[in-house]
């Protein structure tokens, strides 16, 4: 009778009868083979091509080549890598390798559900000169000094840059719905990422007009008074928002006025035929006055200035009025765009302003030499 200990030394008796094979070795072709293949072809399509196992195959290059492994080639990154280094989401780089903006090469395997991707370093600098990639990322933030400097420098040599619907908005004095329309209808041209962005080159092209069907607002009548007190109400900073709750204007009529005003060279004859304290410059639209010539007309303006300079405390419009006189400061000495005219224009929108931070921004303008009181 056969039992289970029988069979088992029938087994091992049988093993040690029959000699052990041992693998063939590798020939030079087939390394070679291995090498130019690693990372483009699976393991197990490798080993079909020259009769080895899809195992045989990984120690080879693993264990005797010491070959890197495809996602750590020398010349190309992953998406992990890629978002690492431009500290961003991961999602958001596959987004971009999957509408062909960043060129990919697509791995013979897959790291979980996932498909695996590696991508050029040189694809990853071309691709991260161009203009359209600067509203992806914060060039600020890249990680690597060599490729965060490429990128400073191409976009030196740029010399444009992109605008938010809003800023257009604020821009031609008009609805973030137009802005939205003439896009769609292909009268404006933007690249969208999340939300639209505009080139400023484009939206400052001459003849321009963001009109709306029926052509309302070109026909509002308006006196000269009204204009002559934006135009001192603007030269102080005072925002759209102050001038609108000041004037009881309908919201975005402020800024569509001044816009207008700008467009039809209509500043000047205003400024002259009142005489106002206010200084124009008609290149990039500033305006500027001193607040001590306007107290009488503006006393928040005056309030907030005062309490500023002496060090008491100030409500939250007084602050706003103080802020808005630096930003039109800044927008004389320095002009429009730079880094400390955008820190002043953007914490007046956004969230509540602190006495501290206007110290600090008070501090920055006299390093740029901005005198302002």
């Amino acid at each position: 009778m056969t039992t289970v200990a029988s069979l088992v030394d029938w087994a091992i008796g049988a093993a040690e009868m029959e000699p052990r094979r041992r693998p063939l070795p590798w020939s030079e072709e087939e390394d070679e083979f291995l090498r130019e293949n690693l990372g483009f072809l699976s393991e197990a399509d490798i080993g079909q091509e020259i009769g080895r196992s899809a195992v045989a195959v990984h120690l080879r290059w693993d264990r005797d080549l010491n070959l890197p492994a495809p996602t750590k080639a020398p010349g190309y990154l992953t998406a992990n890598k890629i978002a690492e280094l431009l500290q961003v989401d991961v999602h958001s780089v596959c987004k971009w390798i999957a509408r062909g903006w960043l060129p990919a090469q697509m791995l013979p395997f897959k790291t979980g559900p996932n498909d695996c991707r590696r991508v050029k370093v040189h694809d990853l600098k071309r691709f991260l000169v161009k203009p359209e990639s600067w509203v992806l990322f914060k060039s600020e933030r890249i990680q690597d000094p060599q490729i965060k400097r490429l990128v400073a420098l191409a976009q030196e040599r740029w010399g444009d840059e992109w605008l938010s619907i809003g800023e257009v908005e604020v821009m031609h004095g008009c609805t973030e719905g137009l802005v939205n329309k003439y896009i769609h209808e292909g009268k404006l041209s933007g690249f969208q990422w999340g939300n639209w962005w505009i080139r400023r080159s484009v939206a400052e092209t001459p003849g321009l007009r963001f009109l709306s069907r029926s052509d309302r607002l070109p026909k509002i009548e308006w006196s000269e008074e009204g204009d002559a007190f934006l135009l001192e109400g603007r030269s102080l900073g005072l925002s759209s928002g102050a001038l609108t709750s000041m004037t009881k204007m309908r919201p975005r009529l402020v800024d569509h006025r001044l816009s207008f005003m700008e467009r039809e060279g209509m500043i000047p004859d205003v400024i002259g035929k009142f005489g106002l304290e206010i200084e124009y410059r008609a290149t990039d639209g500033a305006l500027w006055s001193d607040w001590r010539e306007h107290c009488e007309r503006f006393p928040t303006v005056r309030s907030g200035m005062e309490r500023f300079l002496v060090g008491e405390r100030m409500d939250a419009v007084e602050k706003d009025m103080v802020r808005g006189v630096m930003w039109a400061a800044v927008v004389w000495r320095l002009g429009r765009g730079n880094q400390l005219e955008r820190r002043l224009r953007s914490r007046g929108r956004s969230s509540p302003i602190r006495v501290g931070w206007l110290w600090d921004l008070e501090e920055e303008m006299e390093r740029c030499g901005v005198m302002w009181v």
